[in-house]
């Protein structure tokens, strides 16, 4: 696994302590623990995967002319330092992953199809969530080719551009915007969801929440988004709406050092939140459960038209398909006739003693033919001529 970006790069000052245990922090100070705008970082990713794989990091900052490889040991201390070509930013490369812990990996490989399916939706997250970040993911599992995972392709900072970038247009076009505010309480919450009647099932089920742009699972917020729809649309059934908000909220009123990764977030006034949320949700949805699409004259029309001009078309198949089996019918008789004036032919040319044989054997024929339809009547006065003549002669 590899992960690249295009920043600043690693100062060479930070090389030792790169990769050790609680050596990277965003403070400077204690009392910016107050005043924290952002999750911040426990400082044991980079170390964590050194003792659990073969870690290496390739950066380059804009005053230096070449980059540099990393290598870091199982305890997260440098062992290597080559130089080598890269732009200005910093890779970071994972090998062996649980190459340390065999029943962990040999899980790994059982499920890593799984393991890529929830890596893939948690990109999308990101890629759809902060509009600041390019993101392009790819995977590629031996010989076969590379399977775009994610991407972005450029879009701007806008929710909307970005969700018809990384899930479609079609995901987009069932969109619309959302929006409210408790201001005592200096909460905004902005986002998209699925229009009226608009849900979708299954894997394009996407519902994604952030706090202060980041990525978190809101368990109440998902609750109160399907509960809301449900009530409004029970004949959907399985249908639930699509919704990408961003919840903006003031520092201090939520934890997020509840899991290591800091998906599980705490949130005060988080009922006064869901309410509020659920009543926008009304006030959006609600009016098209009273509201009809009436068709003019001439979309009637066209639509009888349209229905009608199938049916016209089977029944002209069905004629056209009982003439092609008359055809081959009359075909069939006027072959078993010839083969029939064949057999008199040959019989013809048989000596007299035999004539009499001869004259019944046609006379039998001739009887069948008349039964099994009009080609019998057919038969040339020559052939018939033919069988009267060798019976006088008999005679």
């Amino acid at each position: 696994m590899q992960v690249a970006d295009n920043g600043k790069g690693v100062e060479p000052k930070d090389y030792e302590a790169l990769a050790l245990k609680y050596h990277t922090s965003k403070l400077s100070a204690f009392s910016e623990l107050e005043s924290l705008h952002t999750f911040g970082f426990r400082g044991e990713a980079l170390s964590s995967l050194a003792a659990l794989s073969e870690l290496s990091v390739i950066t380059r900052t804009a005053d230096q002319s070449a980059a540099t490889r990393l290598e870091y040991g199982k305890t997260g201390k440098l062992i290597a330092n080559t130089a080598c070509a890269r732009a200005v930013g910093t890779t970071v490369a994972v090998k062996e992953l649980f190459g340390s812990l065999p029943v962990r990996r040999q899980d790994l490989v059982k499920n890593v199809r799984r393991e890529v399916a929830k890596l893939r939706l948690l990109l999308q997250q990101y890629a759809v969530m902060v509009g600041e970040a390019q993101v392009y993911a790819s995977d590629q599992a031996g010989r076969t080719p590379r399977v775009v995972l994610v991407s972005t392709s450029n879009a701007g900072s806008g929710l909307l551009e970005r969700v018809s970038a990384v899930l479609g247009a079609k995901a987009a076009s069932l969109l619309q915007p959302l929006e409210f505010e408790l201001p005592e309480d200096g909460i905004k919450v902005a986002g998209l969801v699925s229009k009226a009647g608009c849900g979708v099932k299954g894997d394009k089920l996407r519902q994604f929440c952030c706090i202060n742009r980041r990525p978190v699972e809101l368990p109440r917020g998902v609750k109160t988004l399907n509960d809301t729809y449900k009530s409004l649309y029970s004949s959907l059934v399985g249908l639930r709406p699509l919704a990408f908000l961003h919840f903006e909220l003031p520092p201090g009123t939520f934890d997020v050092n509840v899991t290591p990764d800091k998906r599980s977030v705490f949130i005060q006034n988080e009922i006064a939140i869901m309410n509020a949320l659920a009543q926008a949700l009304q006030a959006l949805w609600e009016p098209s459960r009273y509201r009809y699409t009436l068709n003019t004259a001439g979309e009637m029309l066209e639509l009888q038209r349209a229905s009608q001009a199938p049916t016209a078309l089977a029944d002209v198949d069905a004629d056209a398909a009982a003439t092609q089996g008359s055809i081959k019918r009359s075909r069939r008789s006027s072959a078993s006739l010839s083969a029939l004036e064949a057999d008199v032919s040959q019989d013809d040319c048989e000596d007299a003693n035999g004539a009499d044989i001869v004259a019944a054997e046609m006379t039998s024929r001739a009887s069948l033919a008349a039964g099994r339809g009009s080609h019998a009547s057919t038969l040339s006065n020559s052939s018939r001529a033919a069988a009267a003549s060798a019976a006088t002669a008999s005679s």
